[in-house]
Order: structure tokens, then sequence, then C-alpha cells
């Protein structure tokens, strides 16, 4: 095993692109690589990786959101996936001095990236806010929203297709209007627990469990440093 291990390094080192190969085996569990979190920022040496070590799993979050969305429309929480978001959370596009275009999208455009939606990791304002304010402050998705909301949509719902943060986290807000419940909350209760998914948890607003956690880089930088 030790040589496949050797060979799948080799074979990624010299290939740009992800490669992979398929094999059956009947049991195996291993882990390479080492682990860099918060705290060997500040000096201290990384640990190595296990099999239990835990991802940040970031926009596979999005899957999730949309599962929870759906929860509710079997549930008839939802009426249609052809509803404008405005049925649904009034209260966050006014708070946010939403562009009237913003209200129209419907919760469909959110969930298959088509609403024309500006990304809020795309503002300068909002990436300038980011690194002033320290890359551990917990950003409440409203407060996100308030750098893109305002401006009108860069194209008409449907007709194109642009890949946001600002449309699942739209979800998300509307997840815990019709839900009645917080978002990590619905996904616990739902989710997590009925899957058995004991180390998967929401940050910043969950426990976390023991152990370490590796997380995003960015080329060579930190996203935690």
């Amino acid at each position: 095993m030790k040589a496949v291990k050797r060979e799948l390094r080799k074979r990624q080192e010299t290939n740009g692109d992800c490669g992979g190969c398929c094999t059956r085996i009947g049991s195996w569990e291993f882990a390479t690589g080492t682990i860099c979190n918060r705290k060997d920022a500040k000096g201290l040496e990384p640990s190595p990786m296990t099999p239990l070590t835990g991802f940040e799993i970031a926009s596979c979050t999005k899957p999730f959101v949309a599962v929870a969305v759906l929860l509710l429309l079997e549930a008839g929480k939802i009426r249609s996936l052809d509803d404008a978001i405005v049925q649904y959370i009034p209260q966050v596009l006014q708070a946010a001095e939403a562009h009237p275009e913003c209200g129209t999208r419907t919760i469909a455009h959110l969930l298959s990236q088509r609403s024309g939606l500006h990304d809020f990791w795309q503002s300068k304002a909002f990436i300038k806010a980011f690194k002033q304010q320290g890359r551990d402050r917990f950003w409440p998705p409203e407060d996100c929203l308030l750098y893109v909301l305002p401006l009108k949509p860069s194209f008409e719902a449907g007709t194109s297709y642009e890949y946001t943060d600002t449309n699942f986290v739209l979800c998300g807000l509307l997840v815990e209007a019709v839900g009645g419940q917080s978002l990590h909350a619905f996904l616990r209760e739902r989710v997590f627990d009925p899957l058995c998914m004991n180390q998967t948890y929401m940050s910043y607003r969950e426990q976390v469990p023991e152990g370490d956690v590796s997380h995003r880089y960015e080329g060579s930088k930190s996203l935690h440093a």
C-alpha cells in the first residue's frame, strides 16, 4: 500500500490536473500530509493528519443548504421553487436596502446560481472591511449582504450563470425564516443527526469537536493566519 501511495503522489506532482484511480480494496484507511491550523501561524510545528482529521468543507456547505430548502418544499412550507424570495424574506431585503430587482429573483434562481446577484467576495469594499476587521471575526450573513444587494443584478434572472456565495446566504436565511429555527439547528436536526454525521458542524455557530481542523490556503497564504 505504501508503494501505491508513493506512485499516486508522484503522479500528482507531475500532472497539473487532478488525477485519480479506481481500485477494489476490502478495507483501507490512511492519511498523509500535515495540519496547518491557527496555532501553527504562531510558530508551532504542524501535526500530521490522521484518518480522523477534520476539514473545513467551505462551499461544500451549499449542497446541505439546498437539501434544507428542498426539505421545506417537501413539507409544504415553501410553496414552489419558482416563488420570488421577497415572499419569504422581505425583512432581509428591506434591511439591506436591496435593489428592487433582487426581490424578484426566485428560489430556483438562487439554487441554480442564475440570479445575477453580485458576490460579496468580489466586492472591494467587503474585502477591505474583511481584512481590516480580522479574519476571525464572525460575519453575520445580513452584514455581508449590505455590500451587494443594493446593486442592480448583473444580468436578467435565468439568462446566464454566475457562481456567488450571495445566492446561498439568502437560501440560508430563507431556511431560517421558513423553518423557524437557525440554519445550523435545522441541519443538525434534519440532516446531520439522522445521517450520523457526528463530526460535522457549522463553525462559529456550534461547539467544535475535539481535534485539529485542516483549512484552506490561497497559494501559500493561509486564510486563517
